[in-house]
């Protein structure tokens, strides 16, 4: 037997004339759907060498990762891959890795948003804490931060000067983007049915989400 989830049609009421609108809000809002610590930066932080960034995060729900987004620029031609490692901060403080990958330099034409692709079948789980990590060999990158940023990521960027041994908390966010994994099969309208969008997915909380 197949472990898919069993998909379902979901009516959404709107405005009769506005359902071609509102599939389109539906469609963009899907694709790529993510939490975010914020958009626009307002400095950066240079990572590589012996300085090591991190920013810390609570889940609010259970989220299938598809891919993390990093808001990273470079001061130099960079020589080594950037290290990124994702952990689970356990109760006594102690932190465990889900999941470690690496980001190409060459991958990187300008600043802004890059895409660091996890492990298949990764879930963050809601109320857990998380930290992620970023490292290099060498110095060259900057990951760029926010003064204010959103939950659930209030408060948790720290910088170490030697490699990890030591932290000091700083009172900005690193800007972070956590790509979800969707279950919704399609979006429909039925021009017999006038004010509805129809949303093919595996549960109601997945249409909520997405209203």
């Amino acid at each position: 037997m197949s472990d898919a989830p069993v998909q379902k049609y979901f009516a959404i009421k709107t405005t009769v004339g506005q359902e071609r609108n509102v599939a389109r809000m539906l469609e963009n809002r899907l694709y790529g759907q993510y939490i975010a610590s914020g958009e626009t930066p307002d400095g950066s932080q240079a990572v590589g060498g012996n300085i090591v960034c991190a920013q810390s995060f609570t889940m609010v729900k259970n989220l299938p990762l598809k891919e993390i987004g990093l808001y990273l620029g470079r001061d130099q031609d960079m020589t080594h891959r950037l290290r990124v490692i994702l952990n689970r901060v356990r109760e006594d403080g102690g932190e465990e890795a889900v999941h470690e990958s690496s980001f190409d330099p060459l991958m990187m034409r300008e600043d802004g948003w890059q895409t660091i692709k996890t492990s298949k079948g990764l879930v963050l789980e809601r109320d857990e804490r998380y930290s992620l990590i970023l490292s290099a060999e060498s110095p060259g990158f900057r990951w760029y931060y926010i003064l204010k940023g959103s939950e659930p990521f209030q408060g948790g960027a720290r910088v170490s000067e030697d490699g990890g041994r030591t932290w000091a908390a700083m009172d900005y966010q690193f800007l972070v983007r956590l790509v979800s994994v969707t279950d919704v099969a399609s979006i429909l309208i039925l021009p017999s049915l006038k004010g509805y969008v129809f949303m093919e997915a595996g549960s109601k909380e997945t249409v909520a989400a997405a209203i």
